[in-house]
């Protein structure tokens, strides 16, 4: 959902135009070879869709133009036929399987209201975010000395997000000035490293959320089930569930900030052929948190992702041995360019970028 847009229930009242109104409106945008393909081509089609089916208006955004792919290219080839439009097209709109349906609900949910200039949002005094990592603190911290209330919901015990917690090794990427919140450089009353492990990094998280009296924002251990748009006002129904509570809460606010990072959601965990007769242990880098799981061990790494080359790295260290396994070699850019220049100068400066 598009938080910058005002969405309202509507009814679907969405009918359909026929195997031959479909194949219309699939030529008029496939490609010589007779399919369509994620990017313009299919937002084009999106957008003629709704042109022959007003009510299917949310289709125009992004984030339900990516759910409807998902429907419409049931064979995950990665490219549309005339006949799978046509197949999807004709399941959206009599809502036939649960995923059709549950995409024609969350469409008629996110049924835009286009907002006037100037309308914006002059209604907003309550705020709810979801999660207390980096961007929630920050959010937080602008939205309350902008004057408005604001709730921060996190499901864990303490803010932090992904620096709260992680893979053993982790730590930042970049020298510690380019991580820095605005207007709250790292303190200078201690001496922090030049790329800060993660526990450096999670305290200065605590230091910025002390500083600027964030925690009493935080309803700690409590998580978002559902959101809802208020039927009669613009705004949001918030229904949480507090660890240890038998019923959830509901709670009315203006306005949803929805700050939940890329990895607060269950991993990725791709199983090989093979995998069962493996006699070794296979777990997920987010449940690497201990280098001593290593010990003694061959370890291999699948990716090869700033996570994949740090658990890597531990591999070396603790381990027997450890090997990297990616699809295709890329270059990391080292701290120091030639070892005597910090990489920035190169990467972030007028000439880095013009070579």
């Amino acid at each position: 959902f598009n938080i910058y847009e005002m969405f309202g229930a509507a009814g679907s009242g969405a009918s359909g135009g026929g195997a031959d109104a479909a194949s219309e409106l699939f030529r008029r945008h496939a490609r010589e070879d007779g399919l369509v393909r994620p990017g313009s081509a299919w937002k084009n089609l999106c957008e003629s869709v709704v042109g022959q089916h007003p009510d299917l208006a949310a289709l125009r955004l992004p984030t339900m133009q990516g759910r409807a792919w998902e429907l419409f290219d049931a064979t995950h080839r990665g490219a549309l036929s005339e006949e799978g439009f046509a197949r999807g097209l004709d399941a959206l709109l009599s809502e036939d399987g649960l995923q059709a349906a549950t995409l024609a609900r969350q469409l008629r949910q996110a049924a835009a209201r286009p907002l006037g200039k100037g309308a914006a949002f002059s209604h907003v005094r309550s705020v709810a975010i979801i999660g207390a990592g980096v961007a929630g603190l920050q959010t937080a911290n602008i939205l309350r000395k902008s004057g408005y209330r604001v709730t921060i919901f996190e499901r864990s015990g303490e803010v932090g997000g992904v620096w709260r917690e992680n893979y053993a090794g982790f730590g930042l990427q970049v020298p510690r000035e380019l991580f820095q919140f605005p207007g709250f450089p790292w303190p200078q009353d201690k001496k922090w490293e030049k790329f800060p492990a993660g526990a450096e990094v999670q305290e200065y998280i605590l230091r910025y959320a002390e500083a600027f009296d964030l925690r009493p924002l935080c309803k700690f251990r409590t998580s978002v089930v559902q959101l809802s748009p208020k039927p009669a006002a613009r705004g949001w129904a918030v229904e949480h569930l507090g660890e240890g509570e038998a019923a959830a809460t509901t709670e009315d606010f203006d306005f949803v900030v929805v700050a939940t990072g890329m990895y607060s959601t269950t991993p990725h965990f791709p199983v090989a052929r093979g995998a069962s007769d493996f006699a070794g242990e296979v777990l997920h880098s987010s449940s690497f948190t201990d280098a001593k799981q290593a010990a003694g061990k061959k370890v291999v790494v699948v990716g090869g992702g700033k996570s994949a080359v740090d658990c890597c790295v531990v591999g070396a260290k603790e381990g027997v041995s450890s090997t990297l396994l990616t699809r295709a070699p890329h270059w990391p850019v080292p701290r120091y360019l030639l070892n005597l220049v910090p990489f920035q100068w190169g990467t972030y400066s007028r000439f880095g970028h013009s070579t």
